[in-house]
């Protein structure tokens, strides 16, 4: 029994499509294989529901002293043969050394995926050009494939299922040979036209970053692609707060041209990280607004970079 954990956005999706396409071609059955989904701040959450495994894989999910020591005490217990992470958050590279895979920072997980388990792969672009890490022209087939799986996956971030069919289905096909995929990216874009609109009614401008209150709009799934979308628009960093379930969330977005390192300044409200341009984080729940805004200030003003 093989069990994976990845990320639920296009990176981590692909590099689970990869790493199925590796251990299926071992002659793994797709009853052996598990696939969860985890952000990096529910991954000891999302470890409690995975049944013992031979192997534990880890994709595009940055770990932390608190989920370390959660898999080790697993793996010390039985619970796993083996534990590989792969992964390319900057939180994650403090524990390169305590588990098979790879951890890097310079390209995407896919890319990373594809490397470790040895399996060329189209699915390795897609990751990266969803990432950023590969650039291409919008006009591109890839950039579409891209586009047409980013959207269809923000349609509902909680349905796990549909990102676990995604998962087996990209082994074997393109995107838009996807009906379902292809009819929740359209609607998800409708959504996200729709919540722009309201979400920008919301937005205040503070010194050098732009912060918007969104708890009281359903933003979960096209937060992210509306907080880049703005950070755009305005050339600056934005700060989206926004209600997922029972978690206050803030997703921050900035474009590549801007000095700042947002994987450092969402740490100063929460617990989280991510990447230089792009990062989220579960917000203390002592913050208000007021102090989330004090303290963004403060992070950036202070210039939290590279």
């Amino acid at each position: 029994m093989i069990s994976i954990i990845a990320h639920g956005d296009a990176d981590g999706v692909c590099s689970a499509a990869i790493a199925l396409t590796h251990f299926i071609e071992k002659g793994y059955t797709s009853e052996e294989l598990n696939l969860y989904f985890s952000q990096p701040y529910t991954l000891c959450e999302v470890l409690n529901e995975v049944p013992n495994a031979e192997l534990l894989v880890i994709l595009d999910v940055s770990v932390n002293k608190k989920s370390v020591d959660k898999i080790i005490n697993m793996y010390i217990n039985g619970k796993f043969g083996n534990v590989v992470v792969i992964d390319h958050h900057e939180s994650s590279l403090r524990f390169r050394c305590l588990f098979d895979g790879l951890i890097e920072t310079n390209l995407s997980a896919s890319q990373l995926t594809s490397m470790y388990f040895r399996v060329p792969s189209k699915l390795a672009d897609y990751g990266a050009i969803a990432d950023k890490f590969l650039l291409v022209q919008k006009q591109s087939e890839d950039y579409e494939q891209v586009e047409l799986l980013r959207e269809s996956l923000s349609y509902d971030t909680t349905d796990f299922d549909f990102k676990r069919s995604i998962a087996f289905a990209l082994i074997f096909k393109k995107p838009s040979e996807i009906p379902e995929l292809v009819r929740r990216a359209n609607e998800s874009v409708k959504h996200k036209n729709e919540i722009l609109k309201i979400v920008e009614a919301n937005v205040v401008h503070c010194h050098g970053f732009v912060f918007i209150d969104a708890r009281e709009v359903e933003v979960s799934g096209v937060a992210s692609s509306v907080a880049g979308t703005l950070s755009t628009k305005y050339r600056l960093p934005v700060f989206l707060l926004f209600r997922n379930k029972d978690t206050t969330v803030l997703c921050a977005r900035a474009i590549r041209e801007i000095d700042i390192n947002l994987n450092e300044v969402v740490k100063t409200v929460g617990v989280g990280g991510g990447h230089k341009c792009a990062a989220s984080c579960r917000v203390k729940d002592e913050m208000t607004v007021e102090k989330i805004i004090d303290t963004l200030d403060k992070a950036i003003n202070k210039k939290v970079v590279v």
